[in-house]
């Protein structure tokens, strides 16, 4: 089990960097940790479309979970980016 929360909490930390790759913008966290965690609630985000969109499970990293892992990251860096800054 613990195992299994490392592998995906990694697997969230690859979705989050992608998406950064993808999708920079300039007030959003740019620490590793914080990367990271956008990463994981989009795979949360991402694995729940999926599950409900494809019937997929998505209990097993593979390409099709990246992708939706991917996706979901996108779409929380986009809704974090509507967020108005403080500044």
């Amino acid at each position: 089990m613990f195992i299994e929360i490392v592998i995906w909490i990694f697997f969230g930390g690859l979705a989050g960097f992608t998406t950064k790759w993808i999708l920079p913008a300039k007030h959003e966290p740019q620490g590793c940790l914080l990367i990271s965690l956008i990463g994981v609630l989009g795979a949360v985000l991402g694995g729940f479309i999926g599950k409900k969109t494809i019937g997929n499970p998505l209990a097993q990293p593979d390409y099709i979970s990246l992708l939706c892992a991917i996706g979901g990251g996108l779409l929380v860096s986009i809704l974090f980016q509507l967020i108005p800054s403080r500044k």
